[in-house]
This record gives C-alpha cells, sequence and structure tokens, in this order.
C-alpha cells in the first residue's frame, strides 16, 4: 500500500475546552499528509465548546459526536470511554489520539506514518510530547504520567494500527471499567510493551 493511499483517522476527544479545541483541530487540518478524517467526541461539555464546534460542521473532514450516556465519575474513564466510542466509528487503518488540550506538530502524521510503513510488524507509535515553545518535555515526578517516558506516553502522543485497537479491546474487555484513575495511554502502553511490538519516535 503506497502512504498517500492509507487513511489516517484522528480521535479527538474534549470536554470544557473550549478555549483549545479550535488549536486541535487547525493542528490536524494543516498536516502536511492530507488523507485523514477527524473524529471529535465532546463528552457533555458545559462550556461553549459546542458552539465553536460548530464551525467545523461543513468540513466534510470532519464528524462531530456527543456523549448522549451517562458519565462516570472518573475523568480517565471517561475519556477512554470516548476514545473507544469513535474509534468504532472511524475508517482509518492507523489511528492517532488527541486530547483536545494538545495539538499536532506539522509533520506529525507524515513521520508517523513512515514508520508504520517501513516495518509492518509495528503495531504500536509513540511520539515524544513537546510543551509550548517547542521544547520537549521532561521527567518530573515519578506521580507524573510523562516521567514514565520513554516507555510509556500520553494519549496525544499514541498512534496505532487498527488491528492494535480490536485486540485490546478484546484482551481488556473485563478490565476497561475497573481501574478508575488509569489513563488510557497507560493501559495501552503496557499492553503494547507486553503484548506487541513497539518503537518510541524522540
Amino acid at each position: 500500500m503506497k502512504i498517500q493511499n492509507t487513511l489516517i483517522s484522528i480521535l479527538i476527544i474534549n470536554f470544557n475546552n473550549a478555549k483549545l479545541i479550535t488549536r486541535a483541530v487547525n493542528s490536524c487540518l494543516g498536516q502536511s499528509y492530507k488523507n485523514f478524517e477527524i473524529l471529535i467526541f465532546d463528552d457533555r461539555s458545559s462550556d461553549n465548546s459546542i458552539e465553536i464546534m460548530k464551525k467545523f460542521k461543513n468540513n466534510q473532514k470532519i464528524k462531530i459526536f456527543f456523549n448522549k450516556k451517562k458519565k462516570k465519575n472518573f475523568a480517565a474513564l471517561n475519556a477512554m470511554n470516548g476514545y473507544i466510542s469513535i474509534f468504532k466509528k472511524s475508517k482509518g487503518s492507523i489511528i492517532c489520539l488527541l486530547d483536545s488540550d494538545d495539538f499536532f506538530q506539522k509533520n506529525k502524521i507524515q513521520k508517523i506514518l513512515k514508520v508504520f510503513q517501513k516495518n509492518r510488524k509495528i503495531n504500536f507509535v509513540q511520539n515524544l510530547p513537546y510543551i509550548k515553545g517547542k521544547k520537549k518535555l521532561k521527567k518530573v515526578n515519578k506521580n507524573n504520567p510523562m516521567s514514565f517516558w520513554p516507555y510509556l506516553a500520553p494519549e496525544s502522543c499514541i498512534s496505532f494500527r487498527k488491528k492494535f485497537m480490536i485486540d485490546f479491546l478484546k484482551v481488556n474487555k473485563k478490565y476497561l471499567n475497573k481501574f478508575e484513575n488509569v489513563w488510557m495511554g497507560f493501559r495501552m502502553g503496557v499492553y503494547s510493551f507486553f503484548n506487541q511490538k513497539f518503537i518510541n519516535i524522540f
């Protein structure tokens, strides 16, 4: 399969990030690689996120979904359920996750896709997160998920093949609503470490 023929699905989770959601979406629309779809899941925001997102409704690359189910009392579970919900609606063979308060560098998808194309055995990829000003994020403390780097990365730094997610959900089905404070990125990183081949991009 040629690189330009590969459809990428970018999954964005939003909750009360009206001030930042536009930046997140525009960072996807401005990618150097153009064959992608964007699926946005709004998790019952109480700010003006919905009004902000309405300006994207006519863009054919973007689909917006709203949570109509009762939320959990844990942010980690809510975010994971949101990602899973729109993953099931995605059509891409490669999936990239993005929280609405983060954004992608312009060549992110192009770089990630080249890694997958180069090695068909790689199913899971993590890229190093950056902070504002394009500085590499450093380890802070053992209680910060980022401090596990380079072994486990936050959701916005994770990309994977569709089959990887299908297998992850199947194997972890009975655990998805347990360990309420464990974020999806951590779960997927652990699963990948023990069950799949993966690569870190620095």
